[in-house]
């Protein structure tokens, strides 16, 4: 598989090949950018809110306070 994804296509104003690259990165984007960060930014508000529900429903109990904060961090790292 080339590196360029691309045809060549005769440019007949100057007599040479063009690559022209068919693409359209308008539609990449609102496929696969835009509904990746808005699962990734779901996902890390839906731990936040998870930890804080935790939290105040078991004040006194001190594994969902730590708990719940050290599997925010790690989700956290793994989404980057």
């Amino acid at each position: 598989m080339p590196d360029y994804r691309s045809d060549p296509i005769p440019d007949s104003k100057f007599n040479q090949i063009v690559k022209f690259n068919f693409n359209n990165t308008y539609l990449r984007k609102l496929t696969t950018e835009i509904p990746t960060v808005l699962i990734s930014i779901s996902i890390v508000v839906a731990c936040f809110y998870g930890q804080r529900k935790l939290r105040n429903d078991n004040p006194e109990d001190i594994r969902y306070n730590v708990g719940s904060s050290v599997i925010n961090t790690i989700i956290i790292v793994i989404l980057g």
